[in-house]
């Protein structure tokens, strides 16, 4: 359990509407400025979501048949003038849209970036190309499990498995052949939906934890590989 919520963390290197934020600095001295600034917000954030659902086990009725995800707004509703129980829903409105605005922007600049050089091109498939991405996540939104908590668990493993790995490898030089590159990732992003919907092992183990051992296991595995045909070149 310890391990598998460890490797979440690691998984940050995998998001890319969190890599983004990083990539805007404006250079690497105000690194330190922008670290002291994410843990002077996210300490207290911390502490106060485990307040609120220590508080919501005492002061909520029916906990055992009762949805965790929705403790916050009935607490709201519950014990707080009707002004703050429209700020706290706004404050959790807001959070949603921001990361949801900023994938969804992320794969079309990926769209734009990445698969077209022609900008003229490249423009008008981005505008279509995130126009299907939206479409594509209000389906899953509308038709998926109504456990919040549980598509972001499994789409956080999926993309910390699936891009981590790489990103971590490049910081520190190691080149990455296309068809290695892309093997990587995908092993991770199967190992992790294979973990949790095949194997069912998510309680025992976050599947983030496996996907990026094998993702991991399959570079070195490649480059175990072309070791031995240089060397069978080389005799």
């Amino acid at each position: 359990y310890i391990g598998g919520w460890f490797f979440a963390g690691l998984g940050v290197m995998g998001q890319p509407h969190m890599q983004i934020r990083t990539m805007s600095l404006k250079s690497t001295d105000v690194m330190n400025t922008a670290r002291r600034s994410y843990f002077l917000w996210y300490i207290p954030f911390s502490i106060a979501a485990v307040g609120v659902g220590l508080y919501s086990r005492v002061l909520l009725p029916n906990t055992k048949t009762f949805d965790p995800e929705l403790a916050l707004p009935t607490l709201a509703m519950a014990h707080l003038p009707d002004v703050f129980v429209g700020l706290i829903l706004a404050g959790l409105f807001a959070a949603t849209m921001s990361t949801a605005d900023s994938l969804i922007l992320s794969s079309g600049a990926a769209l734009t970036q990445d698969l077209f050089s022609n900008k003229n091109l490249s423009r008008a498939f981005a505008k279509v190309g995130t126009l299907i991405i939206t479409v594509c996540s209000l389906v899953i939104a509308l038709s998926g499990s109504k456990n919040v908590f549980e598509l972001v668990t499994i789409t956080w493993s999926a993309l910390g498995a699936g891009f981590g790995p790489i990103i971590f490898l490049r910081i520190y030089n190691k080149s990455l052949h296309t068809v290695q590159a892309l093997l990587v990732m995908s092993s991770g992003i199967i190992t992790v939906i294979l973990w949790r919907y095949v194997f069912t092992l998510t309680g025992s183990m976050y599947e983030i934890l496996p996907g990026i051992m094998v993702s991991f296991f399959v570079y070195f595995l490649w480059e175990y590989i072309v070791k031995l045909s240089r060397l069978n070149v080389k005799r």
